[in-house]
């Protein structure tokens, strides 16, 4: 989801996406910083991309131990 003119935070209801392997989400509209999403159960994600998302905070730990993760 990207290029589009959706704004706001990224809804918590997207880590219940388990069997995805690619996501990216970037360029959201908004005023106010997020926290990262709980991506914890996408466990077959290759593929990350979160860019220009108002994002705060540390990276999960978890993310480093996904062992399909290819690209971050």
């Amino acid at each position: 989801m990207d290029g589009n003119t959706l704004s706001g935070r990224i809804p918590d209801f997207i880590g219940n996406w388990t069997i995805i392997n690619a996501l990216r989400i970037s360029d959201l509209a908004g005023s106010s910083s997020m926290r990262f999403p709980n991506l914890q159960d996408m466990t077959r994600m290759q593929r990350l991309t979160l860019r220009n998302c108002l994002l705060t905070g540390p990276i999960p730990d978890y993310i480093g131990q996904m062992r399909s993760m290819k690209n971050l």
